[in-house]
């Protein structure tokens, strides 16, 4: 039997589970949300989760899918724990939450993972070294707490900066707010105080266009991103300009590329993976990985047919454990 394990708002597993339903393959969905469901009852003797949906024996699983198993703060739940107490005890209930998913996941620790949870922890300074130790190439970096500092460097360099850990999307008196990868310029060093938090800084490297790269098990799935003539893209693809958007094509590795690639996913437990690149006249460079795997803005530019290959893979790897 295959688990996937997601939450209600996950597109990508709705597309993956609907080849489980027409192919009338064995299969159960475990979201994050269950656990607040009146019908929801894990059974730690016996091993047993109950829910509206399903009636899942441990014993009986083969494989799980690990696919954004989380998210309490876009819970509605989460919205009426901030209104109704402190800040203090809304915290310790998301740890809470975090620590319950985590037993959750325990109970599977012995099956067949795609994404298995344990490795995807992933420090993207410790990442970088690990890379660059596989042969790829990284950009210049720096960990910065000081104007001075920075500006020593943009003396001699351009310079871009982005969060160490993942990417934060808040909402603050009816503004949407959102960190990109921007650049540092001396025009914009004015701006920065003498000390500061201390910062992760890479050097700018002049892209021909950027490359990203779906991972499932040995297969690389790439798509090239054209974002460099087009305003804020040109740093962040992420910041888009949708009255001129950027155009997203198949795309080739070398294979040495994705040998490479192949190499450091292996060597940090992964089977299913985002990695970026940026390639630039005859070189690409390593960025960082998502280690659980967006693929959908992968798929469907380049019409891969990703979820069917997901689906296919967890079948197969269900039928090997038989």
């Amino acid at each position: 039997m295959i688990v996937i394990l997601s939450n209600l708002a996950d597109v990508s597993t709705d597309l993956v589970e609907e080849h489980f339903i027409y192919n009338k393959i064995n299969y159960a969905r475990l979201n994050a949300e269950d656990i607040f469901d009146p019908s929801f009852k894990l059974d730690f003797d016996n091993e047993v989760i109950k829910t509206a949906r399903n009636i899942i024996k441990i014993d009986s699983v083969n494989v799980v899918w690990y696919r954004k198993f989380g998210f309490l703060s876009k819970n509605s739940f989460y919205q009426e724990l901030k209104e109704e107490f402190e800040a203090e005890l809304v915290n310790h209930l998301v740890y809470e939450h975090y620590e319950l998913l985590e037993a959750i996941i325990d109970l599977f620790s012995n099956k067949k993972w795609l994404t298995n949870p344990k490795h995807t922890r992933l420090n993207k300074l410790t990442i970088l070294k690990q890379a660059e130790k596989t042969g790829l190439k990284i950009p210049g970096t720096y960990l910065i707490n000081s104007r001075k500092n920075l500006k020593q460097l943009i003396s001699n360099k351009k310079l871009i900066t982005k969060s160490v850990f993942e990417t934060l999307f808040f909402n603050k008196d009816k503004h949407n707010f959102s960190m990109f990868t921007k650049e540092i310029t001396m025009k914009n060093l004015s701006e920065v105080p003498n000390v500061f938090f201390p910062s992760l800084v890479q050097e700018k490297i002049e892209k021909d266009f950027e490359v990203r790269v779906f991972i499932l098990r040995e297969n690389c799935f790439s798509m090239a991103i054209f974002s460099q003539s087009n305003g804020g893209t040109a740093t962040d693809f992420r910041d888009i300009n949708w009255e001129n958007p950027i155009r997203f094509t198949p795309f080739n590795l070398p294979k040495s590329i994705e040998i490479k690639l192949l190499k450091l996913v292996s060597s940090i437990g992964l089977n299913c993976c985002s990695i970026d690149l940026i390639k630039t006249k005859d070189e690409y460079y390593f960025l960082e990985i998502n280690s659980v795997g967006e693929f959908g803005m992968v798929s469907f530019p380049c019409n891969y047919d990703i979820h069917y290959y997901i689906y296919k893979t967890l079948k197969e790897m269900d039928e090997d454990e038989k």
